[in-house]
């Protein structure tokens, strides 16, 4: 389980992602946004009506603990959030804490390192995929909040294919997670799952610059090759990609041309 000094550093990097884009999140309770005003000397400030609420570390912390000692049971306000502005900006920014349907509950769902650190040593590219594929389903709560964002954002529809089959639709991190990515919409993707592997694989990339497709020659005799040079679907909030992820992608993308 990661402790609430280890989810600090998360939960303030995608503060600060917020900050820059000025995307907003959303209130389950009250259904009202929410957005972030400042993340300076690593306190975090949430506007939503009414004055804007600070979010510090040591508050922060005491939030997580209690939530870990909750059993996944209701949690009630006042026992370990001050504000709803607070316990929205949490559960938004930890891409590890969902609100249950009713939005009484919070989950603490995959609350721990599912191998973020561990390192993908296949000796090939379909083994790559392989391995990927048999994590798939211990990673996915980590990306049912970004993929419910996505669902919106590109219509229900695979960014790369068009595919509208919701249930083969996935969240991607343009850049990992685990590479400090953040689970916020301009850092992610919505793809059919095996165009998400591809990806992630570096075998799928989209040029930064025009937002074209591009497939690594390995694919050319396969179904692939039909979406290179094609343009990406763009979001309906006319949003732009984080660039710093996609120019990350596209560099592993010319790395494994090159190798």
């Amino acid at each position: 389980m990661l402790s609430a000094e280890q989810l600090w550093p998360i939960f303030l990097n995608n503060a600060k992602l917020y900050e820059v884009t000025g995307e907003l999140f959303y209130s389950s309770k009250q259904k009202k946004p929410y957005q972030i005003i400042g993340t300076a000397q690593d306190v975090v400030w949430v506007r939503g009506g009414g004055a804007p609420k600070r979010i510090g570390k040591k508050q922060f912390k005491t939030c997580i603990n209690n939530i870990n000692n909750a059993n996944n049971t209701l949690i009630p306000k006042r026992k370990i959030y001050v504000t709803i502005a607070e316990e929205s900006a949490i559960v938004e920014l930890l891409p590890m804490l969902c609100w249950a349907n009713e939005g009484r509950y919070i989950y603490n769902e995959a609350f721990g390192n599912l191998g973020l650190n561990e390192k993908l040593n296949a000796e090939s590219w379909i083994d790559d995929l392989n391995l990927k594929a048999s994590r798939e389903v211990t990673m996915r709560p980590w990306q049912r909040k970004l993929k419910d964002k996505l669902l919106n954002l590109y219509e229900g529809k695979c960014a790369i294919t068009k595919c509208n089959i919701e249930q083969i639709l996935q969240a991607c991190h343009i850049k990992p997670f685990a590479e400090n990515g953040g689970s916020i919409s301009t850092n992610g993707l919505l793809l059919r799952a095996d165009v998400h592997l591809l990806f992630d694989a570096h075998l799928i990339s989209i040029q930064p610059e025009s937002l074209t497709i591009h497939i690594h020659e390995k694919l050319n005799e396969s179904e692939y090759s039909e979406y290179r040079g094609k343009a990406l679907t763009m979001r309906n909030d006319n949003k732009a990609l984080d660039s710093d992820a996609l120019r990350y992608h596209w560099q592993k993308f010319k790395t494994k041309l090159e190798s």
